[in-house]
């Protein structure tokens, strides 16, 4: 497990809805606050949205600090990409800005090659001959954007609702 330096960080495992304090060993939302700071301004219970759990027992090296599990994952849906936070919204909102692009899409976040990759999947209504300009589009202003190559495929409507679960399209 990774030692906590108490005298420096408080730490809490926290419920990922409710906010409350975990028991010992249950997995959470890890919230943090710095006890000293030489920054502009104190953190004071902030939510990392890692999620881990309390260790039990002491570490093979004999400290008195508690321990936690480690990072098991996260409790959002934040994707980082070659050091880059990126949310699925995000990308959604930035694809469906390109004209002839409806407001329904799904992201999809993939290892491939040991690399966390994104793709998106977006709908619309024009002419399946324009779908490749379209996605070439989508794809040049994501990486103006957010810097990253975030592949695109473009779909009639109604082709991901079974993704999606919503039956959006006409």
């Amino acid at each position: 497990g990774m030692h906590v330096m108490e005298d420096a960080h408080w730490i809490e495992i926290c419920d990922i809805e409710t906010g409350a304090a975990m028991p010992h060993g249950e997995v959470g939302d890890l919230v943090v606050t710095c006890l000293f700071t030489e920054d502009i301004f104190p953190i004071i219970r902030f939510n990392t949205h890692d999620m881990s759990a309390w260790k039990a027992g002491r570490s093979a090296l004999g400290y008195n600090l508690r321990r936690i599990v480690g990072v098991l994952g996260r409790s959002d849906n934040m994707v980082k990409l070659r050091g880059i936070n990126v949310w699925p919204e995000g990308v959604g909102e930035v694809a469906c800005s390109v004209e002839g692009i409806k407001p329904d899409y799904f992201v999809t976040a993939s290892r491939v090659n040991n690399r966390d990759e994104l793709s998106i999947a977006v709908v619309s209504d024009r002419d399946p001959a324009t779908f490749t300009d379209l996605q070439e589009q989508i794809e040049r202003v994501l990486n103006q954007r957010f810097g990253l190559k975030i592949s695109a495929q473009v779909v009639r409507p109604g082709e991901i609702d079974h993704l999606t679960e919503f039956h959006t399209s006409p």
